[in-house]
């Protein structure tokens, strides 16, 4: 049985190692994450093609950016 449970924490460090579920923020770093979602107020479009800024608000923009900085856990952009 200890076998059994040494052989699935390795296997459980090797798919967190793989998938990068270790880099994801956890306790207050989530919540310090969460705040500033929800407190910025001004994220700079300026580079970003004409096209995105007709179609989209500010709003939206700042908003697609934050849910994607939520989800690029190991900054590879």
């Amino acid at each position: 049985m200890r076998d059994l449970q040494n052989e699935n924490g390795k296997l459980k460090a090797y798919i967190d190692d793989k998938l990068g579920i270790s880099a994801l923020p956890k306790g207050d770093e989530l919540l310090a994450l969460a705040e500033d979602f929800y407190s910025s107020e001004h994220v700079p479009n300026e580079h970003l093609p004409e096209n995105i800024r007709l179609a989209l608000t500010t709003e939206e923009i700042t908003d697609l950016r934050r849910v994607f900085e939520l989800f690029d856990a190991r900054n590879k952009g």
